[in-house]
């Protein structure tokens, strides 16, 4: 009776399996191999309404064994027999497949351009960057020389200068001590011909004076004579 009623209990799933599987076929979707139709019905021709033998046992146990395989798939066949659990036809699915593809391999190619694009413009910019780098560096090289040898230059130039007025200067020195030793000859001299002058004034005031001594004396000399001549005449 055990047997009875579990056969009894696999029949509907068996017609709701069924049902399940055309719906499926139907739909597009593929149809297991243990679920075929006519494994079902040629299952429900041989289930027996009476209790079957004891030579039928095995046959039960794999038919029951088959009725809980179906009735564990059945809520995922009835779920997908719905509207919006169904998928979509073969041909549509294998369409929409080769367009996920084709788009996935157009958006990889896609983004390998733009990836390439992207690193041959960090390139050229890089390269810019470096150019740009190497031109700042020449130029502001270039003008911290010429700015050094413009200073050097004048530095030189002030440097000369410098020695020249030095020059300038010991050379007026030199003649300035020249000029001072000149003029300390000049006030010898004319130191000298002062004293040379006054002596000369005392000359002339000497020989006038002996002149007139002399003369004194001429006279004295004459008036004695002149007395010892009269003294001689008197004699």
């Amino acid at each position: 009776m055990s047997a009875d009623n579990e056969s009894e209990k696999a029949k509907p799933l068996i017609l709701i399996s069924t049902t399940t599987t055309t719906t499926i076929r139907d739909e597009g979707l593929p149809i297991p191999q243990s679920e075929h139709p006519s494994q079902f019905s040629t299952t429900a021709e041989k289930t027996p309404d009476t209790p079957p033998s004891i030579n039928n046992n095995n046959n039960n146990n794999n038919n029951n064994n088959k009725s809980e395989e179906r009735s564990n798939f059945l809520p995922q066949k009835l779920l997908s027999s719905l509207p919006f659990f169904s998928s979509p036809p073969a041909t549509a699915t294998t369409t929409q497949s080769s367009l996920t593809q084709s788009s996935s391999l157009t958006l990889s190619s896609q983004l390998a351009d733009l990836l390439r694009a992207h690193k041959e413009r960090q390139s050229e910019l890089h390269a810019a960057g470096q150019q740009a780098w190497e031109d700042v560096r020449h130029y502001s090289h270039t003008a911290c020389d010429a700015i050094a040898a413009s200073a050097n230059a004048e530095v030189s130039a002030a440097f000369r200068r410098e020695k020249q007025i030095e020059a300038e200067l010991k050379e007026i020195a030199a003649r300035s001590a020249q000029l001072q030793r000149r003029m300390t000859a000049w006030a010898a001299l004319f130191a000298k011909l002062n004293v040379e002058l006054k002596e000369m004034g005392d000359v002339a005031n000497w020989a006038r004076r002996t002149e007139e001594d002399l003369t004194a004396t001429v006279h004295v000399l004459e008036e004695l004579s002149e007395r010892k001549r009269r003294a001689l005449g008197m004699q």
